[in-house]
């Protein structure tokens, strides 16, 4: 049964006559007929009936018809709006939370300086949720952190930040010029969920240094991390890049030293069987070209000791 059927069919039954129908159709008489006979085969059941060569419909036939009107009708409000589509979609980019704040503005700054008919839809969430949508064709492209696990992605570095312990300049962490992490284990911690490179970042670090932090905060938004280190003495693991855009005051103070993967890349990631369309390999090239600034001299900072005979 196909839509040529349905549209045969439902002339026949508008207008009651196979005459009719066919020349309205702009087709043979036989075909009309052949075509009525194979709706009735492949359903099993009469659609008219055959008076006095008269055609009268079935309630099989009705049945038939009112599916067939709304089948016909969304066919040809598909037809039409194919048709008439201009092709234009929206570019998806996923972004972690994180890049959305350090990169995401001067990326589509640079975006619509060079391609201002682009047309751009922005998911943020965490690594792992970008990730699933780029494994399920949910997002275009994903400037992400943290590591990027799956064969079907292929993940650009892109922007190298550094990841650095934070507290604020009141803390008394910040009154120290080194820190070792024992004495760091002994202060609560602001993180974010799990998923996220900076909570995976956080994991690696108490694990090589075997400690057993005091999480008090769990949060998705990086402010609200800000505010737990500002207003709630806790410490935070965040970028370089973000603590800078964030310190317009001068109010945080970082701890920065000998972390394992302390040097955090954002990758440009997308999948394998991607088609590269022109709007994404700007992208890729104002991500490669982009000279990124040093922030870590304009911040008050300490550096952390890994003296492990100190345990």
């Amino acid at each position: 049964m196909t839509i040529r059927h349905l549209r045969i069919f439902v002339a026949v039954a508008e207008t009651g006559k196979m005459s009719a129908a066919a020349e309205l159709l702009y087709l043979s008489q036989p075909t009309i007929s052949q075509t009525i006979r194979e709706l009735e085969n492949h359903y099993g059941t009469q659609l008219f009936e055959r008076y006095s060569q008269k055609l009268f419909i079935t309630e099989s036939g009705r049945r038939l018809l009112e599916y067939a009107r709304q089948i016909l009708h969304d066919f040809d409000r598909l037809e039409e709006n194919m048709l008439t589509y201009d092709g234009k979609t929206p570019l998806r980019v996923g972004s972690t939370v994180s890049a959305s704040g350090i990169i995401m503005p001067h990326l589509l700054r640079e975006l619509e300086n060079r391609m201002p008919q682009t047309d751009t839809f922005i998911t943020i969430g965490n690594t792992s949720h970008i990730i699933q949508k780029l494994l399920h064709a949910q997002t275009d492209v994903g400037i992400v952190q943290g590591d990027i696990q799956s064969s079907e992605l292929i993940a650009i570095p892109a922007v190298t930040d550094e990841m650095v312990i934070v507290c604020s300049t009141k803390h008394p962490l910040a009154q120290q010029k080194t820190v070792t992490p024992k004495q760091i284990e002994q202060h609560p911690f602001c993180l974010r969920e799990t998923g996220s490179s900076t909570r995976t970042m956080f994991e690696r670090f108490v694990q090589k240094y075997r400690l057993i932090p005091k999480i008090k905060w769990e949060a998705t938004c990086p402010d609200t991390v800000r505010r737990a280190v500002l207003q709630n003495n806790c410490l935070a693991i965040m970028p370089l890049r973000q603590v800078a855009a964030y310190d317009c005051r001068g109010q945080m103070h970082i701890i920065t030293g000998p972390m394992p993967d302390w040097d955090w890349p954002h990758y440009f990631v997308y999948h394998k069987d991607k088609q590269l369309t022109p709007e994404i390999k700007v992208i890729q090239e104002i991500l490669e070209n982009c000279e990124w600034p040093d922030y870590s001299d304009t911040l008050s900072c300490s550096k952390l000791i890994d003296n492990q005979a100190t345990f």
